[in-house]
């Protein structure tokens, strides 16, 4: 399986309930945990931006 963030630009949060928001920060949390490890640091920094909470 492969990890990889949602776009966040696409996603409007007024139109998620509180459930579908809190599975998506997690399911990001969990990408970064996942891909973060083989990345170097401007790597790591693009992604935690795209597996940021909303």
């Amino acid at each position: 399986i492969t990890f990889v963030p949602f776009d966040l630009d696409a996603i409007i949060p007024e139109m998620l309930t509180e459930r579908d928001k809190k599975d998506l920060n997690e399911y990001h949390a969990k990408v970064y945990e996942m891909v973060s490890p083989g990345l170097n640091e401007e790597e790591k920094e693009w992604l935690k931006k795209y597996t940021r909470a909303i």
